[in-house]
């Protein structure tokens, strides 16, 4: 039957869990272990070692930290005030405030100036907003 082959690893073993049915992949991530990349290949070749929902929540969003950046734990080494601070969940609006650093995007002979972007570091230093202005 078609599906994801999951895979755990122990040590330099590779175990074959279960499949994962196509009809159950639909609003997952996949956890990739990168094994290798020939030359003859278009593509690496990996194995799925985890099964993330999408979701817009804290802990899915500290999930996909700790795995794209290494951080070993529960997430508990993410200080949630650091976290918090980063990007706000989806559907929620930032409180409007005096622009200080934004910069134009529009073409040199245009008329109106009326798109620009903005970039800020958070007060922690550890990551950035990009702000997207479009009048």
């Amino acid at each position: 039957p078609a599906g994801v082959r999951m895979f755990s690893i122990h040590g330099r073993r590779i175990i074959d869990r279960d499949s994962v049915p196509l009809r159950d992949v639909e609003g997952k991530l996949f956890v990739v272990h990168y094994l290798s990349w020939r030359p003859e290949f278009p593509f690496p070749l990996g194995i799925a070692v985890d099964m993330i929902d999408v979701g817009t929540s804290l802990e899915t969003g500290r999930r996909l930290f700790e795995i794209q950046y290494g951080v070993e734990g529960d997430g508990t080494k993410i200080d949630d005030e650091v976290f918090s601070d980063t990007l706000p969940l989806k559907g929620t609006r930032l409180p409007r405030g005096v622009i200080t650093h934004a910069f134009t995007i529009d073409p040199e002979q245009s008329r109106d100036l009326d798109d620009a972007l903005s970039v800020d570091r958070n007060a922690h230093g550890c990551a950035y907003r990009v702000g997207v202005y479009i009048s």
